[in-house]
């Protein structure tokens, strides 16, 4: 087979890199051979270490591994909470929330000076109307006691009187 005026065998690739790793394990256990015969890599004679000891330094280390794993998955599912927040002022907020039974509910929605009505079911969410903007002199976008009341712009946008 050729390629670009090349010859290429399939592969070629595979059986270089066996045969790489073949040539690194033969001088590695080599050396490790010749250099136990001259006594370079003689090692001390200590006693084997004891059960007990040995159980404790298990246990130990399965207590490591299985708290640095817990920490991460921790880390993955609460790690927005230690994210580094910018010092702008969110623009979006929702000013109240009110249940109308089961999984319905109404939402008064601020967006920098506009206020929104919005309905929430399980289907989805509907924009109702477009609220009074909130007075420049009175309570800004986000603030508890807005004008008009909830109530006044909820009638206002069924259509009933206040």
């Amino acid at each position: 087979m050729t390629c670009m005026g090349k010859r290429v065998y399939p592969g070629w690739n595979t059986h270089r890199s066996w045969l790489i790793l073949g040539g690194l394990l033969w001088v590695l256990s080599t050396a490790t051979h010749w250099g136990a015969e001259w006594g370079v890599l003689s090692e001390p004679t200590l006693p084997p270490p004891g059960v007990g000891s040995s159980v404790v330094r298990l246990l130990g280390a399965l207590a490591l591994v299985l708290s640095i794993a817990l920490g991460g998955v921790w880390l993955l599912r609460n790690g927005s909470r230690f994210a580094v927040r910018s010092g702008m002022d969110r623009t979006l907020k929702v000013l109240e929330v009110r249940m109308l039974g089961g999984r319905q509910s109404l939402v008064v929605v601020g967006y920098e000076d506009q206020r929104m009505l919005l309905a929430t079911s399980p289907t989805g969410v509907s924009f109702l109307c477009r609220l009074p903007a909130a007075e420049s002199g009175g309570a800004a976008v986000g603030e508890p006691n807005l004008a008009p009341t909830f109530m006044d712009a909820l009638n206002t946008a069924v259509g009933r009187p206040g």
